[in-house]
């Protein structure tokens, strides 16, 4: 992203502001609440505070015992390479993980370990099931940039819009050339939005995929990240679809790339995607790290990581916000979630988001980031990105330490503020101007 690059008399006005702004924000935390300043805190970065994706930073290990000694049988496993050996399977670690999160019948379906993330199992997947009568893969929009993706791996994608649950099957089922479908993409909690799937919602999908022949994929990527004993993912009421699951998100694993598809047995016979982590050593490796992050909790710090950002960027933003409380709302799908969403209801946001896409300060995406082009001889209903692109933000908590998550929480509230705040007033008298006694005290800091 470009951006113009500041005098030095600008950057110095601008870190004149900053610094008050921060010195303002650092006297309203209390000390003790997991949002405060630490030592040497740098407000001056040249990089803005990094809310923009949603893929977890690495967290320590080793800080206990149990996690020194599950160290070090990872630095054994490694240190053997392909020839390694571990106690238990993989495919065993991973049954009992989804046993003990999910209501899922693990007898119903064929289970498939791999190593190259949800994007590699999906087009495994996809390789079996796209054809020259069905060539076309469905999702939503706004939604993770599965255009792209699916592009990148040589197959055609269709993206229809939808804004919840129940838009998402509806638009499905208003769909022409339904069977030219392959498969339909799920996301639970969607991204960016966030709204969740009913019981309902998944019969109603895996009946017209019944109908026409096409084959749901649940993308399970957040289902880790909840807390334990509260993790869901509509993909439990299905019977028909495929589930995919990375360790990406649940254990901030991304260069692991270790992944379970569930295959339903009705299917998987006809299906025979090839899915496998092919050398037994890695696959041993996999599984030693795999039940060390799993044993240990590891999963459960990432969400009380994800829920000390989210809590201090939501204080932020609401000891900041004030009078302008009513004009957007700030949600996120479950606690721990690394996504949250500022959602606009007025036409005010078009100059927010238009705000947080340029600045230097914070680093987050709007509505507009996140919408796939549709084909437009399809889809002339609405402008999409008009009337919808830019009316929320997306915030991830995800880079930052919570004291920062602080700031960035307060720095929202003064982008709305700024963008809601009555131009000022000059009045003449007697050869110099008064500004308005109306301006609200918070125009002094404005950036």
């Amino acid at each position: 992203m470009n951006r113009k690059k500041r005098t030095q008399e600008e950057q110095k006005e601008f870190e004149k502001k900053l610094l008050l702004m921060a010195e303002e924000s650092k006297k309203r935390v209390p000390m003790g609440t997991g949002s405060h300043f630490g030592y040497d805190t740098n407000f001056f970065s040249h990089s803005p505070l990094n809310f923009v994706d949603a893929n977890i930073t690495l967290l320590p290990y080793g800080e206990t015992k149990e996690e020194l000694k599950h160290m070090y049988a990872i630095s054994e496993v490694m240190r053997l390479g392909c020839n390694a050996k571990s106690e238990l399977s993989l495919n065993t670690i991973v049954r009992k993980i989804i046993s003990e999160e999910t209501s899922i019948n693990l007898d119903d379906y064929k289970l498939y370990t791999s190593a190259s993330g949800a994007r590699g199992a999906m087009l495994k997947i996809f390789e079996k099931v796209v054809s020259e009568e069905k060539p076309f893969v469905l999702f939503s929009s706004p939604n993770w940039a599965f255009d792209r993706i699916i592009s990148n791996m040589g197959i055609s994608g269709m993206s229809f819009h939808a804004t919840d649950a129940d838009s998402f099957v509806e638009r499905i089922q208003l769909l022409k050339d339904l069977d030219k479908i392959s498969s339909v993409i799920l996301v639970d909690p969607a991204n960016p939005l966030g709204y969740r799937f009913k019981q309902e919602h998944i019969e109603a999908i895996e009946s017209l995929a019944s109908k026409y022949g096409f084959v749901p994929i649940f993308d399970d990527v957040f289902r880790g990240l909840q807390k334990k004993g509260e993790r869901h993912s509509s993909s439990e009421y299905s019977r028909k679809s495929i589930i995919i699951e990375t360790t990406s998100k649940r254990y901030g694993e991304r260069g692991l790339g270790i992944t379970w598809t569930l295959v339903p047995k009705n299917i998987a016979s006809t299906l025979k995607p090839e899915l496998s982590i092919g050398c037994d050593g890695c696959e041993s490796i996999a599984s030693v790290v795999i039940n060390a992050l799993s044993q240990t909790g590891y999963d459960q710090k990432i969400n009380t990581f994800l829920t000390m950002n989210s809590q201090a960027f939501k204080r932020g933003y609401e000891e900041h916000i004030g009078e302008f409380k009513e004009i957007g709302e700030l949600t996120q799908p479950f606690e721990g979630s690394p996504i949250m969403l500022y959602r606009l209801k007025d036409k005010t946001s078009e100059s927010i988001a238009g705000m947080i896409s340029t600045s230097d300060i914070i680093s987050a995406s709007s509505g507009v980031d996140w919408i796939m082009h549709p084909d437009e001889k399809k889809d002339k209903q609405f402008d999409y990105e008009k009337e919808f692109g830019r009316t929320y933000i997306r915030i991830c908590p995800t880079k930052e330490t919570s004291d920062r998550a602080y700031i960035a929480g307060t720095f929202l509230a003064r982008f709305i503020i700024n963008a809601h705040m009555k131009p000022i007033v000059v009045v003449p008298e007697e050869n110099h101007t008064t500004p308005s006694q109306d301006i609200p005290d918070t125009d002094k800091n404005r950036i």
